[in-house]
């Protein structure tokens, strides 16, 4: 059961990431509107985003096998539109991938921010999913570390120390 929960939730949060493609602005002041919000075509978007979204929760409350097939086809066909733009225009290519990693990033510092144990949680979960890869397919760990450095970096400092494998800290957290 727990595994089940820890693939939707992942599989909601790729879901969130492919549907919040468009960017979101933020207002300091409530009463400040802009001009996009004026904008038919913005507002029914937007709408359909919402109509979307709460088809989804209710999918997934109802049926999650469901909810999982359709989150699984969305990040096939993300990946699939991924890989053409690789092969048709690499530099575009980098630039989504930038702005992905980029909208990641500033989810979890505002995870981080907002809500520290989910923070935590989350960190546990993937620390949790890359010991299992370790243990399960060693060749794909290792594959994995060469495209991460930073974090195999890491993760051999703290194997020197006979710490664990070092994801799960974020800016001087302890587990």
């Amino acid at each position: 059961m727990k595994i089940l929960t820890t693939h939707l939730t992942k599989g909601l949060i790729v879901l969130a990431f492919s549907i919040g493609m468009a960017s979101v602005q933020v207002f300091a002041e409530e009463g400040q509107v802009s001009k996009q919000d004026s904008n038919p075509a913005v507002s029914q978007r937007r709408s359909a985003r919402q109509t979307k979204i709460e088809a989804l929760k209710k999918l997934k409350a109802e049926n999650p096998e469901e909810f999982a097939r359709v989150v699984k086809e969305r990040k096939d066909k993300i990946k699939q539109k991924l890989q053409e733009l690789k092969e048709k225009d690499p530099e575009k290519y980098k630039e989504v991938t930038e702005k992905i990693r980029e909208r990641r990033r500033e989810r979890l510092e505002r995870l981080h921010q907002e809500n520290p144990e989910k923070f935590r949680e989350t960190m546990r979960e993937k620390a949790e999913k890359l010991r299992e890869l370790k243990e399960k397919d060693p060749a794909r760990y290792v594959e994995f570390m060469k495209n991460h450095p930073r974090l195999a970096e890491r993760a051999a400092r703290r194997g020197k120390r006979g710490e664990d494998s070092g994801i799960g800290r974020h800016q001087g957290e302890r587990n």
